[in-house]
């Protein structure tokens, strides 16, 4: 997508509640943009197949506005995400889908409300009865709806009380909004869903408006916080209609009334904190718009007319009203408001009017855009950049029937440019093959935009075009209304089965990832339709082995006969995989030794294939994997992706006896003298029960106890050994390793050492030791004190050494001057503490001077010794040797 272009697209996708979905609401946002989320890849120019279809009625049944032949009751499906919802563990990687459906009641029909799986076979999940089919004055609706002029109005979808789990909304024919928080059962072991409509406690909760609900879908927006809902509707008893906003709650916020005798869908606008709400309607003959904000009527729309259109009680046109959009469209700046106008009479072609929001004309558009020999419109349009030029271009859907008794139906397809010009028209046949009276393939349904061809020049950067009308479904290139190059009239189209008439395809399309293989799928009146691909997937489940006793293993002795039955493999797409070859390889599923080998394997689209059982013989003692491997031509089979197309499963190979040990934490910290406990867990790792003898090889001069024997032990049972290591009051710190080692006692050359690590912790100390504390020495003369410095810790250390400035004092160790000696545990230095009086010291004078040591580990721990050093003279008439000072 271009600048703009992804911006807008954003900016729509930001603007839907956290918790709406892929596509939430009728046009898939409140804006009605009818753009589909991106999707990894798409479907391009191969048409999509059925994936699968719930609305394909036994070809059999006359299905002349009959109700049994139709599947889907409202104006749209919506696609979401209820994995939350889902009571216990939920395994699939896929969307669900969600719509309306009715059957025949006696003279009736009653409603429900049905939740599928999005990937095949389209399960149901979740079903809950809506009654009877009825409007606000409880007159049935049986003929409305069967003859396609009424509907359900499309669910929405929202985290409506906020309490993280995925609800769903529907407003009824007789104009009751009810609420659900559905509870959806899955069982993964059948792969099958409940089918109930049980809700979560708390879970069901509604609003009556009072209205007919028939012709409209409600929109989402966060009103005054959270998913709140705007609904609109008529009384036909009255003359009038309403517009109600509800709260997630489903209490009013406000309700705004009318004159009307028809009303379109709302559209929300967003600008900052503030909503605006739009809404066209019939009144006397005209097409009118309200403008709403907080239940009051806007300036400049309060309300707009915008010309005269063909009353709804016309029998030869249908009652549905086009919904507004809202868009960046043209020059001007900021929003315009796009309204859709049927046709002004019978016979005449609708028209298309874009307003700014103060209700003046947009630039360029003074006067409206006529759909001239179009015909009438009730389909809303959807906006979109389909030609890459990074400007908004807004795609309509008009219906002719030229004769009432003739079977000439067409539907046309429109792209307009902001300054209303035309960018293409496109035109396709809509008559049945029948023949004769046949008046009612009419494009009710609205076209959505999807990126569907990334094969022509735009490639991704361009919206295409997506149209239904009964009993067909057109793809349309955006750049050109065509092929997007190649001269075909579409890109594809496909038909689906016995929908041949009776506007059955009146309910509009939606697009999204919905079985989770990252390619767009579309959602056509109950069915799904995906690209024609293959999708090969293998999975660990599909890979079975089993002994001789036919009982599936993971484990197997050495020796030992295996038998691989079955190995299933799966195409998951909607094409036939042709001429591949599968291969069962140990260990790499490139190079492994290839076990066993299948070539020339087709296997139909939606179909699994079991390989032909083959056996082996385990090998030596290990852990093993066994991959089973497609490979394909990816020319002549496309897939889907090609990361599944391989898979693999563990095999251990045991011995006949063996043991494990293990233990969650294998190192503790401890103190000298105290002991450390240690929980390791013995596993038999054999194949016949055991006993063991336990043994521990200590440091010296440690201790502990342990279970000297472990008994009867089970093949892959485990028993805990509770290990306790005494350790010595004269440990050093640091690591110390305690081996644990159990044995077999059937055989002693089956074990298993474990490694149990002790950090005894540092304490820390010093000790000086000063054999002469004192002496006498004559001025100007050395003297030297020996000190033993010890480090009393027990660990390494580097101490300090300081002493005093007087008399020249100094420490030395080894002859030179120190300042620091490193000690390892119990370890001692000599040093020595020099000093020397001065020439003057007088008769007796002295000084006490320290010497220091200090841990650097620790600096706490610091000892100090004195020494005093005196002065005397020589007091002999003649020297005498050896004698003393003083």
């Amino acid at each position: 997508m271009t600048l703009r272009a992804t911006a807008l697209l954003l900016v729509l996708l930001l603007a839907l509640p956290p918790a709406s979905g892929d596509w939430a609401m009728f046009g898939g946002d409140a804006t009605h943009s009818g753009l589909a989320a991106l999707t990894e890849r798409s479907i391009d120019k191969r048409a999509p197949v059925v994936s699968w279809d719930r609305g394909n009625g036994d070809p059999g049944t006359d299905c002349s506005g009959v109700a049994e032949c139709e599947t889907v009751f409202s104006w749209g499906s919506v696609i979401g995400n209820f994995s939350a919802g889902v009571d216990g563990e939920y395994d699939r990687n896929v969307l669900h889908i969600a719509y309306a459906t009715a059957e025949e009641d006696g003279d009736d029909l009653r409603g429900f409300l049905e939740i599928r799986d999005g990937g095949f076979p389209g399960r149901l999940m979740w079903r809950r009865d809506l009654g009877i089919v009825r409007d606000s004055s409880n007159n049935s609706l049986e003929t409305d709806f069967t003859s396609y002029d009424a509907a359900y109005a499309t669910p929405v979808l929202g985290d409506f009380n906020g309490n993280g789990r995925p609800d769903i909304a529907i407003a009824t024919p007789h104009g009751v909004v009810e609420f659900f928080e559905p509870k959806i059962s899955w069982n993964s072991g059948s792969g099958t869903y409940g089918g109930s409509g049980a809700v979560w406690s708390n879970g069901h909760w509604s609003y009556d408006t009072g209205l007919t609900i028939i012709r409209s879908n409600p929109a989402i927006s966060d009103l005054d916080g959270g998913d709140d809902l705007v609904i609109s509707g008529f009384d036909p008893a009255e003359g009038t209609a309403a517009v109600v906003a509800l709260d997630g709650d489903g209490t009013l916020i406000w309700h705004f009334e009318f004159d009307a005798t028809e009303i379109s869908s709302p559209v929300v606008l967003r600008e900052g904190a503030s909503r605006k709400i739009f809404v066209s309607f019939h009144d006397n003959g005209n097409l009118k718009v309200y403008g709403i904000q907080g239940g009051n009527a806007i300036s400049g729309w309060g309300p707009k007319t915008v010309g005269s259109i063909v009353a709804p009680t016309d029998g030869n046109l249908h009652p549905l009203l086009p919904s507004l959009l809202l868009a960046d469209f043209t020059a001007d700046s900021g929003t315009e408001i796009i309204v859709p106008r049927p046709a002004p009479e019978d016979g005449g072609d609708a028209s298309l009017h874009v307003y700014q929001l103060d209700g003046t004309v947009a630039t360029g558009w003074d006067s409206s855009y006529t759909f001239s020999d179009g015909g009438d419109m009730d389909a809303t349009p959807a906006i979109g950049d389909i030609d890459g030029d990074g400007d908004l271009e807004l795609v309509a859907v008009t219906w002719l029937d030229p004769s009432a008794t003739s079977n000439t139906e067409e539907t046309h397809v429109w792209a307009l440019e902001a300054d209303r010009t035309q960018l293409w028209h496109t035109t396709y046949d809509t008559s049945s093959g029948g023949g004769g009276w046949d008046d009612d393939e009419h494009a009710i349904a609205s076209p959505i935009l999807a990126v569907i061809n990334t094969e022509d020049s735009l490639g991704s950067d361009n919206w295409d075009v997506f149209s239904c009308t009964t009993p067909e479904c057109f793809a349309l290139d955006g750049s050109d209304g065509r092929s997007g190059g190649g001269g075909q009239s579409e890109l594809w189209h496909v038909t689906l089965e016995h929908r041949e008439n009776s506007n059955r395809i009146f309910n509009s399309p939606a697009a999204a990832d919905v079985d989770g293989d990252g390619l767009l799928d579309l959602v056509v009146d109950g069915s799904v339709w995906s690209a024609d691909l293959v999708d090969l997937a293998v999975y660990r489940d599909d890979i079975t082995i089993t002994n001789a006793d036919g009982d599936e293993i993971d484990a197997a002795l050495e020796g030992e006969e295996l038998t691989f039955f079955p190995l299933t493999v799966r195409n998951e797409g909607n094409h036939p995989a042709l001429d591949i070859t599968v291969e069962v390889r140990l260990d790499d599923p490139a190079s492994g030794e290839l076990l066993h080998e299948e070539q020339e394997l087709d296997i139909d689209a939606n179909s699994v294939l079991d390989l032909t059982s083959f056996g082996w013989t385990a090998p030596a003692p290990g852990d093993y994997r066994i991959w089973v491997v497609c490979i394909i031509d990816a020319v002549g089979n496309e897939e889907v992706r090609y990361d599944n197309n391989n898979a693999s499963r563990s095999l251990t190979i045991r011995p006949e006896r063996g043991v494990e040990l293990a233990t969650a934490n294998a190192s503790r910290g401890a103190d000298p003298g105290d002991a450390a406990a240690f929980s390791v867990t013995l596993r038999n790792s054999g194949v016949v029960a055991d006993n063991y003898t336990i043994t521990a090889t200590l440091p010296a001069g440690w201790s502990g106890s342990w279970p000297a024997n472990a008994s009867d032990i089970a093949p892959n049972a485990t028993v805990a050994l509770a290990v306790t290591v005494d350790v010595n009051a004269s440990a050093t710190a640091g690591e110390h390793v305690i081996m644990l080692v159990a044995t077999s006692q059937g055989d002693v050359n089956a074990s298993a050492s474990l490694a149990l690590r002790v950090n005894v912790s540092q304490h820390y100390g010093v000790a000086l030791e000063l054999p002469v504390a004192a002496q006498r020495v004559f001025p100007d003369t050395w003297v030297s004190y020996p000190v033993r410095v010890t480090n009393s810790g027990n660990g390494n250390d580097t101490f300090d050494l300081f002493t005093g400035t007087d008399w020249q004092a100094q420490i030395r160790i080894g002859g030179a001057p120190a300042g620091q000696v490193s000690l390892g545990p119990g370890a001692t230095a000599q040093a020595e503490l020099r000093l020397r009086p001065p020439a003057e010291a007088g008769w007796n004078e002295s000084r006490d001077i320290f010497f220091t040591a200090t841990s650097q580990g620790n600096s706490s721990h610091s000892t100090s010794v004195v020494t005093n050093t005196s002065v005397g003279g020589m007091m002999a008439a003649s020297p005498v040797a050896g004698a003393l000072p003083g």
